[in-house]
Protein backbone atom coordinates (compact mmCIF):
# COMPACT_ATOMS: atom_id res chain seq x y z
CA UNK A 1 0.00 0.00 0.00
CA UNK A 2 1.47 3.26 -0.92
CA UNK A 3 0.37 7.16 0.61
CA UNK A 4 -0.28 9.77 -1.78
CA UNK A 5 -0.89 12.82 -1.52
CA UNK A 6 -2.42 15.59 -4.09
CA UNK A 7 -4.51 18.49 -4.55
CA UNK A 8 -5.78 21.41 -7.11
CA UNK A 9 -7.23 19.09 -9.87
CA UNK A 10 -10.39 21.28 -10.52
CA UNK A 11 -12.41 18.68 -12.37
CA UNK A 12 -14.77 19.97 -14.79
CA UNK A 13 -12.95 23.86 -14.13
CA UNK A 14 -12.66 25.31 -18.12
CA UNK A 15 -10.89 28.55 -16.61
CA UNK A 16 -8.29 26.30 -14.65
CA UNK A 17 -6.42 25.70 -18.36
CA UNK A 18 -5.54 29.43 -18.84
CA UNK A 19 -5.37 30.58 -15.30
CA UNK A 20 -2.62 27.30 -14.66
CA UNK A 21 -1.06 27.14 -18.58
CA UNK A 22 -2.49 23.75 -18.65
CA UNK A 23 -1.35 22.02 -21.69
CA UNK A 24 -5.45 21.01 -22.72
CA UNK A 25 -7.54 21.98 -25.52
CA UNK A 26 -10.70 21.26 -23.39
CA UNK A 27 -11.84 20.33 -19.83
CA UNK A 28 -12.92 17.04 -21.33
CA UNK A 29 -9.04 16.38 -22.88
CA UNK A 30 -7.61 17.84 -18.82
CA UNK A 31 -10.41 15.52 -16.79
CA UNK A 32 -9.27 12.33 -18.68
CA UNK A 33 -6.10 13.32 -18.79
CA UNK A 34 -5.87 14.16 -14.80
CA UNK A 35 -7.91 10.69 -14.06
CA UNK A 36 -5.23 8.44 -16.47
CA UNK A 37 -2.40 9.88 -14.69
CA UNK A 38 -3.97 9.46 -11.01
CA UNK A 39 -4.77 5.62 -11.82
CA UNK A 40 -1.70 5.16 -13.75
CA UNK A 41 0.11 6.11 -10.55
CA UNK A 42 -2.51 4.96 -7.29
CA UNK A 43 -4.13 1.20 -7.51
CA UNK A 44 -7.09 0.17 -5.42
CA UNK A 45 -5.65 -0.54 -1.90
CA UNK A 46 -3.84 2.75 -1.61
CA UNK A 47 -4.51 5.59 0.33
CA UNK A 48 -4.62 8.81 -1.80
CA UNK A 49 -5.22 12.48 0.76
CA UNK A 50 -6.75 15.02 -1.16
CA UNK A 51 -6.07 18.64 0.15
CA UNK A 52 -9.11 20.48 -1.75
CA UNK A 53 -9.82 21.86 -4.99
CA UNK A 54 -11.29 18.71 -6.29
CA UNK A 55 -13.76 20.54 -8.45
CA UNK A 56 -15.94 23.09 -8.86
CA UNK A 57 -19.04 21.50 -9.49
CA UNK A 58 -21.50 19.57 -8.20
CA UNK A 59 -20.74 16.19 -9.90
CA UNK A 60 -17.73 15.24 -7.92
CA UNK A 61 -19.27 11.38 -7.12
CA UNK A 62 -18.82 10.70 -10.65
CA UNK A 63 -15.09 11.47 -10.74
CA UNK A 64 -14.60 9.34 -7.78
CA UNK A 65 -16.30 6.25 -9.01
CA UNK A 66 -13.52 6.13 -11.93
CA UNK A 67 -10.28 6.92 -9.21
CA UNK A 68 -8.62 4.19 -7.48
CA UNK A 69 -7.36 4.43 -4.11
CA UNK A 70 -9.16 5.25 -1.03
CA UNK A 71 -9.56 8.88 -1.05
CA UNK A 72 -9.25 11.11 2.21
CA UNK A 73 -10.77 14.55 1.68
CA UNK A 74 -9.97 17.79 3.42
CA UNK A 75 -13.62 18.76 4.03
CA UNK A 76 -13.53 22.30 2.74
CA UNK A 77 -17.16 23.05 2.51
CA UNK A 78 -16.04 27.09 1.74
CA UNK A 79 -14.07 27.99 -1.50
CA UNK A 80 -14.06 25.71 -4.96
CA UNK A 81 -15.30 22.56 -2.91
CA UNK A 82 -18.53 24.49 -1.67
CA UNK A 83 -21.08 22.80 -4.02
CA UNK A 84 -20.16 19.58 -4.42
CA UNK A 85 -19.81 19.19 -1.00
CA UNK A 86 -23.36 21.07 0.18
CA UNK A 87 -25.01 19.25 -3.13
CA UNK A 88 -23.49 15.47 -2.45
CA UNK A 89 -24.61 12.60 -0.72
CA UNK A 90 -21.99 12.19 2.03
CA UNK A 91 -22.86 8.89 2.83
CA UNK A 92 -22.60 7.89 -0.95
CA UNK A 93 -19.08 9.10 -0.81
CA UNK A 94 -18.27 7.48 2.00
CA UNK A 95 -19.37 3.99 0.71
CA UNK A 96 -17.45 4.42 -2.78
CA UNK A 97 -14.24 4.66 0.14
CA UNK A 98 -14.01 8.47 0.43
CA UNK A 99 -14.00 9.67 3.70
CA UNK A 100 -13.57 13.20 4.98
CA UNK A 101 -11.06 14.03 7.64
CA UNK A 102 -10.54 18.30 9.37
CA UNK A 103 -9.36 21.19 7.30
CA UNK A 104 -6.03 21.29 8.93
CA UNK A 105 -4.94 17.59 9.76
CA UNK A 106 -1.23 16.37 11.15
CA UNK A 107 -0.54 12.64 10.07
CA UNK A 108 2.67 10.91 12.08
CA UNK A 109 4.38 8.43 9.97
CA UNK A 110 6.61 5.78 11.97
CA UNK A 111 9.03 5.29 9.01
CA UNK A 112 10.04 9.05 8.56
CA UNK A 113 11.86 9.93 12.05
CA UNK A 114 13.80 12.80 13.70
CA UNK A 115 15.57 12.02 16.41
CA UNK A 116 13.43 8.53 17.22
CA UNK A 117 10.13 10.36 16.93
CA UNK A 118 7.88 9.63 14.31
CA UNK A 119 7.68 12.39 11.50
CA UNK A 120 4.80 14.74 11.61
CA UNK A 121 2.95 16.31 8.59
CA UNK A 122 0.32 19.17 8.67
CA UNK A 123 -2.21 19.22 5.56
CA UNK A 124 -3.75 21.89 4.60
CA UNK A 125 -5.06 22.97 1.59
CA UNK A 126 -3.28 26.46 2.07
CA UNK A 127 0.61 27.13 2.36
CA UNK A 128 1.10 27.88 6.09
CA UNK A 129 3.62 30.60 7.22
CA UNK A 130 4.27 27.91 10.67
CA UNK A 131 2.60 24.87 11.51
CA UNK A 132 2.94 21.94 14.08
CA UNK A 133 6.56 21.02 14.68
CA UNK A 134 7.96 22.93 11.97
CA UNK A 135 11.26 23.78 14.53
CA UNK A 136 11.49 20.40 15.15
CA UNK A 137 11.75 19.35 11.39
CA UNK A 138 7.81 18.65 11.07
CA UNK A 139 6.84 18.67 7.35
CA UNK A 140 3.82 20.75 5.75
CA UNK A 141 1.89 19.93 2.36
CA UNK A 142 -0.24 21.89 1.06
CA UNK A 143 -2.24 22.92 -2.27
CA UNK A 144 -3.91 26.15 -3.60
CA UNK A 145 -0.59 27.82 -5.10
CA UNK A 146 -0.64 25.75 -8.21
CA UNK A 147 3.02 25.33 -7.83
CA UNK A 148 3.69 28.83 -8.14
CA UNK A 149 5.58 29.67 -5.12
CA UNK A 150 7.65 25.80 -4.69
CA UNK A 151 10.20 26.56 -6.68
CA UNK A 152 13.50 27.20 -4.50
CA UNK A 153 12.44 26.66 -1.47
CA UNK A 154 14.41 24.83 1.39
CA UNK A 155 11.93 24.74 4.02
CA UNK A 156 10.08 21.62 4.36
CA UNK A 157 7.24 22.49 2.37
CA UNK A 158 5.73 21.68 -0.51
CA UNK A 159 2.57 22.13 -2.97
CA UNK A 160 1.13 18.71 -3.57
CA UNK A 161 -1.25 19.96 -6.28
CA UNK A 162 -1.23 18.61 -9.63
CA UNK A 163 0.26 21.59 -11.45
CA UNK A 164 3.68 21.45 -9.74
CA UNK A 165 3.43 17.98 -10.04
CA UNK A 166 3.42 18.58 -13.79
CA UNK A 167 5.93 20.58 -12.96
CA UNK A 168 8.28 18.32 -11.01
CA UNK A 169 7.47 14.70 -13.19
CA UNK A 170 5.68 15.88 -16.26
CA UNK A 171 2.21 14.26 -15.36
CA UNK A 172 -0.95 15.56 -13.03
CA UNK A 173 -0.47 13.13 -10.40
CA UNK A 174 -0.26 12.92 -6.90
CA UNK A 175 2.86 12.57 -4.71
CA UNK A 176 4.00 9.44 -3.17
CA UNK A 177 4.94 9.45 0.36
CA UNK A 178 8.49 8.61 -0.42
CA UNK A 179 8.64 11.26 -3.35
CA UNK A 180 7.88 14.02 -0.79
CA UNK A 181 10.67 12.38 1.67
CA UNK A 182 13.21 12.59 -0.92
CA UNK A 183 11.90 16.42 -1.46
CA UNK A 184 11.70 17.23 2.12
CA UNK A 185 15.73 15.76 2.28
CA UNK A 186 16.78 17.86 -0.58
CA UNK A 187 15.39 20.48 0.95
CA UNK A 188 16.64 20.11 4.49
CA UNK A 189 20.23 18.86 3.98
Amino acid sequence: MTIWFTSDQHFGHANIIRYCNRPFASVAEMDDTLIKDWNREVVSHDTVYHLGDFTLGDTAARYFRVLSGDIKMLYLPWHHDKRWIANTNLVVLNAMGVQFIQSLTVLTFEEYSIDSRPMRVTLCHYPLEEWEAKHHGAWHLHGHSHGVKDAGRTAPILDVGVDNAFRLFGQHRPFALEEVAKIMESRTS
